[in-house]
């Protein structure tokens, strides 16, 4: 199981699908074996769906939405 820890404490699981988490310093795209900080939800929901879409896992009803 890929892991990486930082010096703070926070450690992420890079491996299984990729997806957006929430952490207590703000949001991240892991998985795949990759970790990506991102500025919000918002953007953590488009990376996780741009990049299955050049995977070819979206699934049509996964598309991001706007709210």
């Amino acid at each position: 199981m890929p892991l990486l820890k930082f010096n703070d404490g926070m450690t992420f699981d890079t491996s299984g699908p990729i997806r957006a988490e929430r952490r207590k310093d703000g949001w991240y795209v892991l998985g795949d074996g990759m970790l990506c900080a991102v500025d919000c939800m918002a953007d953590a929901l488009k990376l996780v769906f741009e990049l299955k879409e050049k995977r070819g896992l979206n699934n049509p009803h996964d598309a991001p939405t706007s709210r």
